[in-house]
């Protein structure tokens, strides 16, 4: 890389942080054309690109393996206790920023997406507010709604990634579940049992393939003693708990 950097297609922290990591794509193509490019801008451009493509192969590296080397601050920015991992939020934002506002699909589409994405939330809301019906239908399917929304980044009735459960919840007196019950323990022994249950009432096969799964996957209530009446005389609770 040391030509690269003489001839400032690389500037001297991305030649820092090349040699750092120890790794660099190789595109045979873009070399191929380097090679064979007559005008010395050209060459220069097909460098600068070689550059930004090793990059790009580099960081889509780090985002499926993830980044061993992380120091301390980025781990406890990233501790799935405080919120949802900052990381992930950086990443999924740059991400749908150019789904809504640069490429859909492949195709450059501009504005499109969150325009469409502003029509469709604007039905909703609508359709929220005047439908009878629709409203009926979101309230009989509410845990499968919430299960989609956790399966596709954006829906017209959730945006965005929110507080982790233990920074939302672990002041909340009321509280009573389980604090570590977060991420996939929280998806199998909460989600999945509520979205069984709200199945079963479904008639047809549906209902049929729920009904003896509820077995497998209960709904587990958390139930509090009821405290005693003002007068002193003792709760129903207490009363039945000292009877022999």
């Amino acid at each position: 890389l040391e030509p690269y950097l003489a001839e400032r297609t690389i500037s001297q922290a991305e030649f820092d942080a090349a040699i750092a990591s120890g790794t660099w794509a190789e595109i045979d193509q873009l070399k191929l054309a380097i090679q064979h490019a007559d005008d010395p801008a050209t060459r220069l451009l097909l460098r600068r690109l070689e550059v930004m493509t090793s990059q790009a192969i580099d960081d889509a590296a780090q985002l499926i393996f993830g980044q061993v080397d992380r120091s301390n601050v980025q781990r406890l920015l990233n501790h799935p206790l405080l919120y949802w991992p900052i990381s992930y939020q950086i990443k999924a934002t740059k991400w749908l920023g150019g789904l809504f506002f640069d490429r859909f699909m492949g195709v450059e589409s501009g504005a499109g997406p969150a325009v469409t994405l502003g029509i469709l939330w604007e039905q909703h809301r609508d359709a929220l507010r005047d439908d009878p019906d629709y409203h009926r239908f979101l309230q009989e399917h509410k845990e499968a709604t919430f299960f989609l929304s956790m399966l596709v980044p954006i829906t017209p009735w959730d945006i965005g990634v929110s507080l982790s459960p233990w920074s939302r919840l672990a002041l909340d007196p009321e509280y009573r579940r389980n604090l570590f019950g977060v991420g996939p323990m929280y998806t199998w022994w909460q989600l999945v049992p509520r979205l069984i249950q709200e199945r079963s009432r479904q008639a047809g096969p549906v209902g049929e393939v729920a009904r003896p799964l509820q077995r497998v996957f209960p709904v587990t209530v958390p139930i509090a003693p009821v405290p005693g009446p003002p007068s002193g005389r003792p709760s129903l609770v207490e009363d039945l708990t000292s009877t022999p």
